[in-house]
């Protein structure tokens, strides 16, 4: 159901990688951390997505790859409520490392 997809949406964050490049396809693997800010907690220390390997601008019947998204990466009551560490100080930690190849 399209409404219930755009309230589960509205109920958490998203994030999402874009491919500006002018490669036809350039080879990534890449991780997504959103850090927790309380050292020293029992909470998770790290919430990491991974997609990989991906290929961005890869020409693929008529299909260009330029983006990936995840509108669903953390649930937003669970990012805006401070006591449990992903935000702090009006501040979250997103890290985001990606590694590319060549031919």
């Amino acid at each position: 159901d399209t409404e219930a997809v755009v309230q589960r949406h509205k109920e958490h964050v998203g994030i999402f990688l874009n491919y500006k490049g002018e490669s036809e396809a350039l080879r990534t693997n890449y991780s997504i951390t959103v850090v927790n800010q309380l050292p020293g907690t029992a909470r998770p220390t790290s919430k990491t997505i991974s997609d990989s390997p991906r290929t961005f601008g890869q020409v693929e019947n008529s299909t260009t790859d330029t983006g990936r998204g995840f509108p669903c990466a953390i649930k937003r009551s669970i990012l805006e409520d401070e006591t449990k560490g992903w935000k702090v100080n009006d501040c979250v930690i997103i890290r985001i490392t990606i590694t590319t190849f060549g031919d």
